[in-house]
C-alpha cells in the first residue's frame, strides 16, 4: 500500500523485472541494455520509504489487469443475520423484519450527533452537527474484505501524495481521505436543504471509491448545520465571520476522531491479516465555490490560531478542484452557441435539431432529436452534447454567416480539447505538455485582454461577464493533475449524483421535522442494503458466468468470459447462408456486387500472409452452394488512451435493430495508415477446421484533396465515402 504505482490487482502476476541501477547503464551503448525490455513498458518508482526496487511491467499486463475476470465472493453468506438470500416466508411479523434489521445495521459505523455552540451577538448559539467518526468509518473499510487491502490508485502516482509521504515515519503506510462538501436543495422551492459531507479512501481503485452504492465508494460522513438567514444582519462581515466559525468548528467534529493518529498513526491489522502503521491525511477537499471560499477562511483571523492548528494536526489541506465542473455542462458556451444559433434563424435552428437526429446511435451516449427548444437538467445530457457539438454544428455556424459565432465554435474546439485531455485517468509528460498547449490556445481565444477574441467582440452583444471564478479555476488544472492525479479523483460531479436521492428520501421517507437524524438513518439503512445487495450480486454472478449483451441485456451467443487478449468476437447468429442465396437476397444492393469473388481474392492472399496453408496447396474456389455464417453484432477489445486498460465496443451490423437500420462505422488497421470504414456485413467462413471472422465493409478513404479551412479551425478530420460498389471484405482483427 505504500509508494508510487500504477493500479493493479491482487490477482494478476506482473512477471515484474527488477531494474538495474540507472547509473550503471552505459546509455552510449544501447545493445548493452537488458534484453527483458520491450517498448511500451512500464516502469514503476516506489517511495524511499517503502524500501522496494523499481519495477517494470510489460504493457500487456499492465492493460489486461482490469479486465472483467471473475472474482471469488468475498462473503459466502451475504444474507445474514437473515436466514436465506430470499428469507420471506420465516419471517412472521413487522417487528421481527425489524429486529433482524436492526442486527444487520450494526455492519457498520453510525450515525452521532453533538451540539456545536458558537457566540454571535452576544449570545450563545447552538446548532447541531450529525456526523459519523471519520476514523470509525474508515476502519469498517479496512477491516471488511480483502477486495480493499491493496491500496493503489491515482492520487498515489502524483506529487502531493510522495511529498506528504516523505515526511512521515518510514514505517508509516498514508491512509488518504478525500472530502467533498456542498449544499443542496431539498424541496422544490428550496426552504428545506441539507449540507452533506461526503468522504472517500483515495487508496482505493478509483472505479471503487468513486462508485456509490457500495462500501468503498463515497459516503455521506456529516451534515453540517445551515445557519439561518436574518434580513437584521444581512451583508454585515460579522455574519460573514460567525457563519464560516459555525461552518470550521462543525467540520472539526467529524476530524476529530483522526487528530491523534495524524500526529502518531496508528496500528491496524487489515483485511490481509498484516498489520500496518496508518496514518491519516486528508489529501482533497472537493467543494464548489462557496465551500471553498469557506475553507479559505479558517486559516485566517476568522477562525482563530487555535482552531487553524488543530485542522493542521489533523493534515486538513485545501487542493483546488479546478475542474470540478465542465463549461458546456455549467451553461457558459453552451447557452451562447445557442443564442448565436438562434440569431441565425429558423432555419439554422431547425438544421441544428436534424444533425443531432442524424447522428448515429452508440452505446452509453444518449441520441437526441432536438436540442435547441429542450431544457436539459441532467449534467451527463450536457456531456453527450458536447461531444457532438462539433459535428452537428460545423455547417450552421459558418464564418460568412456569423463571425462571432464561428469564433465561439473555434474556442469549443480548444476546449473539448482540453477536455479530452483533462479526462485521462492515465497521464504522461507528453499528456501535460500536450494539454498545457492547448490550455494556451483555449486562453488565447477566451482572454478578455485579446481586443480580437470572442469575449471582446461579443460583449455589445451578450453583455456577459466571463470574470467568473471557474474560468480561472481551469488555468490551475495541470498543476493540479501533477499534485493530486487525474481529474477523475476528484471531480464533483460523482458526489453531486447524491443530491437527487437525498431529495427522494426528503419527500417520501421524512415527516419534514427535524429532517437530518431521519434522512441520516434512512441512509445507513441503504448503506447495509446496498452492501448486502452487492455481495448478493457477487455470489450470483459467480454462480452463473452471466453472458448478457451489455446494451440490450439480451443473451448472446458468444462467450464473453473468454479470454480478453482475443480481439474479436462475433455474435448475434443469423444462420448460415449459400452464396447464390445472398446473392438473390442482395441482388439490387451493389454493395455485394461480386460478393464471392471478392471473397475468393481476399482468402488466396489473406491466407498466405499469414502463414496459414491453403487447403491441397490450391487456391480456393468456394462453389455457388458453399455456406457462410451471417451475424450482427461485433465484440471488439482495444486499448484505451484515457486509461491504459482493456475496453470493448460494441458494434452493429443489423438492418433492424430496435426497429432502425445500424450500421456502425470502425477504423482499419493496415500496413500504412488506418482508414474508416462502415461495416455493410459480418459473417464467419470455415477453411477446414479453421473459422475465420470476416466482414464486409464500405471503405471512407477515397480523397478529399485540399482540406478546407474550417475543418483546420475545428480540429474536424473530414472523409469520403468510396462508391457503394467499392465495398471490400476484411478479417474483423483489423478493426481497431
Amino acid at each position: 500500500m505504500q509508494g508510487l504505482s500504477p493500479c493493479r490487482r491482487l490477482s494478476i502476476d506482473f512477471d515484474a523485472v527488477v531494474l538495474p541501477d540507472p547509473d550503471t547503464l552505459d546509455l552510449n551503448h544501447p545493445n548493452e541494455l537488458p534484453q527483458a525490455y520491450k517498448l511500451d513498458d512500464i516502469k514503476v518508482e516506489y517511495h524511499p520509504h517503502s524500501k522496494l526496487p523499481s519495477v517494470v511491467h510489460h504493457f500487456a499486463d499492465f492493460s489486461h489487469s482490469c479486465s472483467s475476470e471473475g472474482q471469488v465472493p468475498c462473503n459466502d453468506a451475504p444474507w445474514e443475520p437473515f436466514q436465506t438470500g430470499a428469507d420471506k416466508f420465516t419471517l412472521q411479523s413487522h417487528n421481527e423484519v425489524r429486529s433482524l434489521w436492526e442486527i444487520a445495521l450494526q455492519r457498520y459505523t453510525p450515525f452521532q450527533k453533538d451540539v456545536v455552540s458558537v457566540e454571535y451577538d452576544n449570545e450563545t448559539h447552538e446548532f447541531d452537527m450529525h456526523y459519523r467518526p471519520l476514523w470509525d468509518w474508515v476502519l469498517d473499510l479496512l477491516r471488511d474484505s480483502q477486495q480493499f487491502v491493496r491500496f493503489i490508485d491515482e492520487p498515489w502516482t502524483a506529487d502531493a501524495f510522495w511529498n506528504a509521504q516523505s515526511q512521515l515515519p518510514p514505517d508509516a503506510k498514508p491512509l488518504t481521505f478525500i472530502l467533498y462538501a456542498d449544499k443542496n436543495k431539498l424541496s422544490t422551492f428550496g426552504t428545506a436543504k441539507g449540507y452533506l459531507i461526503v468522504a472517500c479512501i483515495a487508496n482505493l481503485p478509483v472505479h471503487i471509491h468513486n462508485g456509490n452504492m457500495t462500501l468503498g465508494g463515497g459516503r455521506i460522513v456529516g451534515w453540517l448545520p445551515i445557519v439561518a438567514k436574518n434580513q437584521k444582519h444581512t451583508r454585515k462581515k460579522s455574519i460573514i465571520d460567525f457563519k464560516n466559525a459555525v461552518w470550521h468548528k462543525s467540520f472539526y467534529q467529524l476530524l476529530k476522531s483522526i487528530e491523534l493518529h495524524s500526529k502518531n498513526g496508528y496500528w491496524f491489522e487489515c483485511g490481509d491479516q498484516t498489520q500496518h502503521r496508518l496514518w491519516p491525511l486528508i489529501l482533497i477537499l472537493s467543494g464548489d465555490y462557496e465551500e471553498k471560499a469557506s475553507f479559505h477562511a479558517q486559516s485566517s483571523k476568522m477562525y482563530g490560531k487555535e482552531k487553524a492548528e488543530d485542522l493542521k494536526a489533523c493534515s486538513l489541506q485545501n487542493v483546488e478542484n479546478v475542474f470540478s465542473k465542465f463549461f458546456l455542462t455549467d451553461d457558459h458556451l453552451w447557452k451562447e452557441l445557442l443564442f448565436w444559433i438562434s440569431d441565425l434563424g429558423q432555419e439554422a435552428a431547425t438544421k441544428l435539431d436534424a444533425n443531432f437526429d442524424a447522428i448515429p446511435r452508440w452505446p452509453n451516449l444518449t441520441h437526441f432529436k432536438a436540442v435547441m427548444l429542450v431544457n436539459f437538467n441532467d449534467g451527463s445530457f450536457h456531456e453527450d452534447i458536447s461531444k457532438l457539438v462539433l459535428f452537428t454544428v460545423q455547417d450552421v455556424l459558418l464564418k460568412s454567416k456569423s463571425k462571432i459565432g464561428y469564433l465561439l465554435l473555434r474556442c469549443i474546439h480548444y476546449y473539448l480539447e482540453l477536455n479530452i485531455y483533462a479526462s485521462f485517468k492515465v497521464h504522461t509528460k507528453e499528456t501535460i505538455v500536450a494539454g498545457r498547449a492547448t490550455l494556451v490556445k483555449f486562453s488565447e481565444l477566451m482572454d478578455i485582454s485579446f481586443s480580437d477574441e470572442y469575449i471582446t467582440q461579443s460583449q455589445p452583444e451578450m453583455n456577459k461577464n466571463w470574470n467568473f471564478p471557474k474560468k480561472h479555476m481551469i488555468t490551475h488544472i495541470f498543476n493540479d493533475i501533477l499534485a493530486k492525479g487525474a481529474t477523475h479523483n476528484y471531480n464533483t460531479k460523482l458526489n453531486e449524483k447524491m443530491h437527487g436521492a437525498l431529495r427522494k428520501i426528503y419527500l417520501q421517507w421524512t415527516n419534514f421535522k427535524d429532517i437530518a437524524p431521519q434522512i441520516l438513518n434512512y441512509d445507513h439503512w441503504l448503506l447495509t442494503l446496498a452492501c448486502m445487495r452487492t455481495e448478493l450480486d457477487e455470489l450470483d454472478d459467480y454462480v452463473r458466468k452471466a453472458t448478457n449483451d451489455p446494451e440490450t441485456n439480451e443473451p448472446l451467443d458468444i462467450e464473453l468470459a473468454a479470454d480478453p487478449v482475443i480481439h474479436a468476437h462475433l455474435g448475434s447468429k443469423q444462420g448460415q447462408h449459400s452464396f447464390s442465396d445472398i446473392a438473390c437476397a442482395h441482388e439490387t444492393d451493389r454493395a455485394f456486387n461480386d460478393f464471392q469473388t471478392k471473397l475468393n481474392g481476399f482468402l488466396n492472399v489473406f491466407l498466405p500472409q499469414n502463414d496459414i496453408p491453403l487447403p491441397d496447396g490450391r487456391a480456393l474456389c468456394p462453389g455457388a452452394e458453399d455456406e457462410i455464417t451471417e451475424f450482427r453484432f461485433l465484440w471488439v477489445n482495444y486499448e484505451s488512451m484515457v486509461d491504459w486498460r482493456m475496453h470493448q465496443d460494441l458494434l452493429r451490423c443489423s438492418p433492424k435493430f430496435y426497429e432502425s437500420p445500424r450500421f456502425d462505422c470502425v477504423i482499419v488497421k493496415t500496413t500504412g495508415k488506418p482508414f474508416i470504414a462502415r461495416l455493410v456485413y459480418l459473417f464467419g467462413c470455415s477453411i477446414g477446421n479453421t473459422h475465420f471472422p470476416l466482414a464486409l465493409i464500405h471503405p471512407y478513404d477515397a480523397g478529399i484533396g485540399i482540406h478546407r479551412r474550417w475543418d483546420v479551425d475545428l480540429g474536424l478530420w473530414r472523409v469520403r465515402a468510396k462508391p457503394w460498389s467499392s465495398s471490400e471484405i476484411i478479417s474483423v482483427w483489423l478493426i481497431i
